[in-house]
């Protein structure tokens, strides 16, 4: 580009396209933060998840276990601001040795991230983080292995964020 002149794209979109990361890590903060007291008042005997992270490794599973990731983002330049919703996906591991105490853990845990990500309050955001709410909530296939069961239910939601000029 000649005279120094940026393309309007080229100018906003690198700084927007970080908001997947801090999203993902704003959730992965809540969900370690939170999530071990809310499930010792759900039921004092579930532990607390053996790792949130940002990737998953579904070859060795340690469960419980919690992953975030980014699934979609849309972008809108809003003249003095730009905004972007970031859909993230949290999965968890659960497991249990028949299948009906495998559902009540399954509920437990999906239960646990949505009161993390419910009581979240605007200390716990990053600055650019306007909103999270939760879109739905997948309680996944049952899979039989090794004498017992296990399940990765899943947690889809929305990370508005916003950029002021």
């Amino acid at each position: 580009m000649s005279g120094g002149t940026l393309w309007r794209s080229g100018d906003w979109r690198p700084r927007v396209a970080e908001h997947a990361v801090i999203a993902v890590d704003n959730v992965i903060d809540l969900i370690a933060g939170k999530t071990p007291d809310i499930l010792a008042g759900i039921d004092p005997g579930r532990k607390a998840f053996t790792s949130v992270k940002n990737s998953a490794s579904l070859l060795a599973l340690n469960p419980p276990q919690c992953w975030v990731t980014p699934v979609t983002q849309q972008f809108e330049d809003e003249g003095q601001s730009r905004s972007s919703r970031c859909n993230l996906r949290v999965t968890m591991a659960v497991s249990a040795g028949e299948p009906e105490a495998l559902m009540a853990a399954a509920l437990d845990y999906v239960r646990a991230v949505d009161r993390a990500i419910a009581r979240a309050t605007r200390a716990d955001l990053d600055e650019a983080v306007k909103r999270i709410w939760i879109v739905e909530h997948d309680y996944g296939p049952m899979f039989a292995k090794d004498g017992g069961f296990s399940r990765l239910p899943q947690i889809h939601l929305v990370v508005e964020m916003e950029e002021l000029d």
